[in-house]
């Protein structure tokens, strides 16, 4: 076997029709290893869209080690590679004992499917990959940690056979969703009793079919800080994005699941007095609004802005026999949607904040209707909300998308 010894500089690529293999006794270095110094510092408000940073260091492909002693309350930010590079990567080692803010290389990059986040790597000592799969710049960036504490809810694949008539689909996944002409709203609370909310709610009249699909997640979601669709449709379709919250109050016997009547001024006017007092204050305290010193929030609600519509790069390549879409959803040249909350604005304080069931605090009720009884009670606000796909007026079978939620909980 030829022995190449020395060193030698390849310009250009290779290309091997075996293995590429390197000796395990030679001192080969796969990868880089970099000293990253942090500059700068961050400052993050109540909303997700307001992270901002004045760093000037830039990672680089290999692996970065933060350099001994060089984090400090001015200096503790990053951002990553200058020059995106589809199928490269970076690793952070960060043992530094805070922990370091990672940016996009640029404004309106995307990290885990969300624009202008910024990622926390902890002072952990443990390797975190950030892959790059978009370029050129802002670029596309996939890791395998979580946005400042947050988590990402994904769709999946939603699939669609868009008509004229069934120009909306209310979705949360491939498995819940429904098409219809319009958008549930003003109607009654779509849930029974207390506990249970029906998923899919689906009317139609002389107007037509009105649909919604409500999600009620497990544990509260304190806030949806993003939106992002992903699409397999050409740039040039028209699409647009709703979102429809609905929310209600439950009351329980105190300290069990078994259901109670809401507080009454009619029995127990001073025990109203001080429920509506404790529930306005918890409302204050998490941003909501009280109308009339009645409801939360209460009914059905509907954000139809803030979003914009764009192309990722690339060109796109039509499915035979269908113009409109490709294979892929987020491939080249296809549409996509991104809407990122800003809560400081007031919009989407009531649709997108506090999703789930939350506890407001206890109170007293009647044991029964028209009871004297005075049992204690503990008091429920529950959100849920119902994304909204729209292709106006377009007939185009194949349609797929994805939903990729950024959220606090």
């Amino acid at each position: 076997m030829p022995t190449l010894s020395g060193s030698f500089q390849l310009a250009g690529s290779m290309t091997a029709s075996g293995d590429l293999r390197f000796s395990t006794t030679g001192a080969g270095i796969i990868q880089p290893i970099n000293t990253l110094t942090p500059t700068g510092t961050a400052s993050f408000g109540s909303s997700f869209n307001e992270a901002s940073t004045n760093t000037t260091a830039y990672l680089e492909y290999g692996v970065n080690i933060i350099a001994t002693g060089s984090m400090s309350a001015t200096a503790y930010c990053c951002r990553l590679p200058q020059t995106p590079q589809k199928g490269k990567n970076i690793t952070i080692i960060n043992t530094e004992g805070m922990d370091l803010i990672v940016f996009p290389s640029t404004a309106s990059g995307d990290i885990n499917g969300v624009v202008d986040t910024y990622f926390s790597v902890p002072a952990d000592g443990q390797s975190y990959t950030f892959n790059c799969y978009e370029n050129p710049l802002p670029g596309g960036w996939s890791a395998n940690i979580i946005p400042n504490g947050n988590t990402v809810y994904n769709s999946g694949i939603i699939t669609y056979n868009a008509t004229s008539s069934m120009s909306r689909l209310a979705f949360i996944n491939n498995a819940t969703k429904a098409s219809g002409s319009g958008t549930v709203t003003g109607q009654a609370v779509p849930y029974n009793g207390n506990i249970n909310l029906i998923g899919i709610n689906s009317s139609s009249n002389a107007f037509g079919t009105f649909v919604s699909s409500y999600y009620y997640p497990p544990t509260v979601w304190q806030k949806i800080n993003s939106i992002k669709i992903l699409t397999n449709l050409t740039s040039s379709a028209d699409i647009a994005f709703q979102l429809v919250s609905v929310s209600w109050e439950s009351y329980f016997q105190s300290n069990s699941t078994t259901p109670a009547f809401a507080p009454s001024q009619v029995y127990d006017p001073v025990g109203y007095a001080a429920y509506l007092a404790t529930r306005n204050a918890w409302a204050q305290n998490n941003g909501l609004v009280v109308e009339n010193n009645k409801s939360i929030s209460t009914g059905t609600s509907l954000l139809s802005t803030g979003y914009i519509t764009s192309a990722v790069p690339g060109t796109f390549i039509p499915l035979g026999g269908n113009p409109s879409i490709t294979s892929t959803v987020g491939g080249p040249g296809t549409k996509q949607l991104t809407w990122n909350i800003n809560y400081n604005t007031g919009i989407g304080t009531s649709i997108a904040r506090l999703i789930g069931k939350n506890y407001i605090g206890s109170a007293t009720a009647p044991l029964a209707f028209g009871s004297s009884t005075l049992i204690a009670t503990d008091v429920y606000w529950n959100h849920a909300f119902s994304p909204m796909f729209i292709l106006p007026s377009q007939t185009i079978n194949g349609v797929k998308f994805r939903m990729i939620l950024n959220i606090t909980q």
